[in-house]
């Protein structure tokens, strides 16, 4: 299984064209998928390997053809339909759903998720009912199933205002909502789920239907859409699809935003029963306890049974990776999470280069932390190439959200990384650790 996993890479750059048989798939050994990076579908996790619901089912749909998985990356949907057109791929699992446009082009697996599509606008606007719709200017995906349920609106003689683009994802436009830039958009639940737990002050305004996920394929006849059918029936009987959602989106919880209150009266109840824990493991590897703290109330809220989307669990929320790799058996143990997170942060810390200032260093390795060393080596870089200083927190966070865009994560060497999300891991970190600092001098 391990070997297997290790052999399924990353690839970027286009194959040649192609459309070949269930024969000449398992003759050459390789099933090349194509998908994108975005955090629903496949993303390199911040120990460096690859994740993603939509990168599970591709792995399973491998291993059932006896072949290799190799993951083509696109930026955009538009670009998947392209390239599954001229038969760049074998299959497309890239959270794509059924539209009639796309059922005359492609064929379609039986449905691996369901979800529903959304109206999710920036927190300024409330739109109760929908022929208040007009009201705001939507933005979407070109050539996503977005275009179609506002098309549908229409002709229900629902005033809709809405913009498509050819270069910006479901993700880019929610960034952008974020940022006050566009007013809404249509993005599927489990999208919103995700981006709710790090933008909080995104709204959902209203819930469509349900409707379900499939793989899909380019028409031809022999195809591997029986198989995919077959995999599917037997991922769901055994429970497999059910334990790949709850791995990504079990547990989501909307952590209430920086709240003074609470953080404060989270001090007295929780914090003094693992104080002592802190300050020793913060002692044995040269951490300041009330740092070690902070980013745990920002990892778990002192909760030593938290559990993320992704299965990063416990205190300091360590993947299980990092928890072997520090020595954690049982990462819901306070004490072991908490020292293991304590050694894995000094380790941070003394991978981020010793010429750079003490407190810089600190919230670099924060934001590895969160995102992974290698992409916040990544965002240096970008540092580099817009001429801000790598070595100055507040010019890598400048880069940081760069991550995300296209423009420069197709040209990085460990691609997509949702970089709005460390720069506000750190900034809520810091204030923790300002209100601790003061609380405990």
């Amino acid at each position: 299984m391990i070997k297997f996993l290790i052999l399924t890479v990353l690839v970027i750059t286009a194959q040649s064209s192609f459309s070949r048989s269930i024969e000449e798939i398992k003759k050459s050994r390789v099933l090349y998928i194509l998908t994108r990076n975005a955090p629903t579908t496949y993303y390199l996790d911040r120990d460096g390997e690859p994740a993603g619901m939509d990168y599970e089912v591709g792995v399973e749909l491998a291993k059932s053809l006896q072949v290799i998985p190799k993951f083509l990356v696109k930026d955009t949907i538009s670009d998947i339909l392209t390239s599954l057109r001229g038969g760049e791929g074998d299959v497309a699992i890239a959270g794509l759903t059924r539209t009639k446009q796309r059922e005359s082009e492609f064929l379609f697996s039986n449905k691996y998720q369901s979800i529903r599509q959304q109206l999710v606008c920036n927190k300024k606007f409330i739109i109760k009912k929908l022929s208040r719709i007009s009201r705001v200017e939507i933005l979407v995906s070109k050539d996503s199933s977005y275009v179609q349920t506002l098309e549908t609106l229409k002709k229900k003689k629902i005033d809709v205002n809405y913009a498509t683009s050819t270069t910006l994802n479901t993700e880019d436009i929610l960034g952008r909502i974020w940022e006050d830039k566009v007013d809404c958009t249509l993005a599927d639940s489990n999208i919103v789920s995700v981006f709710l737990r790090t933008y909080p002050e995104l709204k959902i305004q209203k819930s469509f239907a349900y409707e379900g996920l499939s793989m899909i394929f380019p028409k031809g006849k022999d195809t591997i859409v029986d198989i995919s059918n077959k995999l599917i029936k037997r991922l769901q009987k055994t429970g497999d699809l059910d334990k790949f959602e709850h791995k990504y989106y079990g547990h989501i919880e909307n952590f209430d935003y920086y709240d003074y209150k609470v953080f404060k009266k989270r001090i007295n109840k929780r914090l003094k029963k693992y104080k002592k824990l802190f300050k020793k493991a913060g002692k044995l590897y040269g951490v300041d306890w009330r740092l070690l703290a902070a980013v745990s109330y920002q990892e778990s809220h002192w909760n030593p049974k938290a559990k993320s989307p992704t299965g990063v669990r416990g205190m300091m929320m360590l993947t299980r990776n990092t928890a072997k790799e520090m020595k954690v058996r049982n990462r819901l143990n306070v004490a072991e999470s908490i020292f293991g997170g304590a050694k894995y942060l000094a380790k941070l810390l003394r991978r981020v280069p010793a010429y750079i200032a003490k407190e810089d260093r600190i919230w670099m390795a924060l934001a590895s932390y969160n995102v992974g060393y290698y992409h916040l080596r990544d965002a240096r870089s970008i540092a580099i190439w817009k001429e801000l200083n790598p070595n100055f927190w507040k010019d890598v966070k400048r880069s940081l959200p760069y991550l995300s865009k296209k423009k420069y994560f197709r040209k990085l060497p460990y691609g997509y990384a949702r970089g709005n999300e460390p720069v506000l891991y750190v900034e809520r970190i810091r204030r923790y650790y300002d209100i601790l600092k003061n609380e405990f001098k």
